[in-house]
């Protein structure tokens, strides 16, 4: 039981220079960060997320209230299977409430079946300077 994120985030969290790969949420409660989901401040930096899966929101990250910096590095990668996915929304991120700031990140390759297959937001504010989209 519980879920299986690679981070479960209970306090402040700094990610850098990190490859998350293969990971997957578990199916209870949020369901969702396949490699992490953080309920505290997060800066992400230079890192590389691919072939993350959850069964709801944010296939690679998922946040709740929270801000979340990521910096550098990519979400998800070309080629087939080499993306993100999410089950809900938000096959490379998702962020409920908070403030999520992407600055000169390579969103490329993710998905999700319901919608939002960079990024989905409920009630959350999503910056974006300097970043690749594409293929989601």
């Amino acid at each position: 039981g519980g879920t299986r994120n690679a981070v479960a985030a209970p306090e402040t969290l700094t990610i850098s220079g990190s490859t998350f790969s293969a990971n997957a949420a578990g199916g209870e409660g949020f369901g969702g960060g396949g490699a992490v989901f953080t309920e505290f401040t997060t800066t992400v930096t230079n890192s590389t997320f691919t072939r993350n899966q959850a069964p709801d929101n944010g296939g690679a990250i998922a946040s709740r209230n929270v801000s979340v910096s990521v910096t550098g590095g990519a979400i998800g990668l070309a080629g087939p299977g080499n993306g993100n996915g999410a089950g809900d929304t938000g096959g490379g991120l998702f962020a409920y409430g908070g403030l999520v700031t992407l600055t000169g990140v390579s969103v490329v390759g993710n998905s999700a079946f319901l919608g939002g297959g960079a990024a989905a937001t409920n009630g959350a504010v999503l910056r974006v300077a300097d970043s690749l989209f594409s293929g989601n």
